[in-house]
């Protein structure tokens, strides 16, 4: 099982990703941030790939419906 938090300091702004799982390694390719725009993660079994897109969309002012579309279509479940 894997737990993820998301948080933002009230005072800073500052945004930080913790994660805990079985996953050695997880803080490598789980967490995502782009400053100004957004902080994200993945979890577990991971693409990142994903997080990268995801944080395309957002930088391009994308709503979220539209980057969960876009998450949906580049997913391996959407291929078959």
């Amino acid at each position: 099982m894997t737990y993820t938090i998301l948080a933002r300091c009230e005072q800073t702004w500052r945004l930080g990703i913790g994660i805990a799982t079985y996953s050695l390694g997880v803080g490598g390719y789980c967490p995502f941030f782009l400053r100004g725009v957004a902080a994200l993660s993945t979890q577990a079994f991971a693409n990142p790939a994903l997080g990268l897109l995801a944080l395309k969309s957002l930088d391009a002012s994308r709503s979220l419906a539209q980057v969960m579309g876009d998450l949906a279509t580049c997913s391996p479940a959407s291929r078959r």
